[in-house]
């Protein structure tokens, strides 16, 4: 069993100066691959431009990582959040996370889905 995380800036294509939020959103996964990596079986990575995703163990502190990103983005940034734990159907963690798949990342995309239509965000 897994926990994916996946994350998505809310309203990222009326932000102004997006390149210098990508940068800063890039070097923040860095920092949190980093800190969190003993949680980590395939480290966060962009996925869409405004939306990244990453696969832990199990019982890796979701909320804490949830907490790092928005703590250091800019106040005005917003970010919807799903998580979900479950099997992965592909098991190639040398991939980069965008390529895995399983009921994992189903579940937190199903997550994200409501957040985002309930407007329940970060």
């Amino acid at each position: 069993m897994y926990k994916a995380l996946i994350f998505d800036i809310k309203d990222s294509r009326k932000i102004q100066n997006r390149e210098e939020l990508q940068k800063k959103l890039l070097q923040l996964i860095d920092d949190c691959n980093t800190i969190f990596k003993e949680y980590i079986v395939s480290p966060f990575c962009i996925t869409c431009g405004d939306e990244w995703e990453g696969l832990l163990v199990k019982d890796a502190p979701d909320l804490d990582i949830k907490n790092f990103f928005q703590k250091r983005l800019p106040s005005n940034i917003f970010f919807y959040f799903g998580v979900g734990i479950g099997d992965i159907s592909i098991k190639d963690f040398s991939l980069p996370t965008n390529c895995l798949d399983g009921e994992a990342f189903i579940r937190a995309r199903d997550e994200l889905n409501k957040a985002k239509n309930n407007n329940i965000y970060s």
